[in-house]
């Protein structure tokens, strides 16, 4: 876990576990979004959701409408990504002003 985290600090690209399969993933900074976009061969037009452990941390990079924690409330972790305004426009690849946020529920990609 400890390389994982490294990695990831340094601009790396990292597999994290999810409910379902596996993901690739980077933290949201232009030189590690590089290399993701390279790593999945991804069209720099198709925006990547974004995964936090906590609509608390969601709530740093995005509005979290009270409505929206309710609906996210009535599903089990991780089944929904939403799509919520940035509090100030993001990279592109990120969505810009409309990012799409998911809250995992795998407790190594939470941590």
């Amino acid at each position: 876990m400890r390389d994982a985290v490294e990695c990831a600090l340094s601009g790396g690209c990292i597999v994290y576990p999810t409910t379902t399969q596996p993901a690739l993933g980077c933290l949201p900074e232009p030189a590690a979004l590089d290399g993701l976009y390279e790593l999945k061969q991804r069209p720099a037009d198709m925006p990547v959701s974004i995964g936090v452990a906590s609509l608390e941390q969601a709530a740093a990079l995005v509005e979290v409408p009270d409505d929206v924690r309710d609906l996210l409330a009535a599903f089990p972790e991780g089944s929904l990504t939403v799509v919520l305004r940035a509090h100030e426009t993001l990279d592109a690849r990120l969505g810009g002003d409309n990012v799409a946020i998911r809250v995992v529920a795998h407790p190594v990609a939470k941590e």
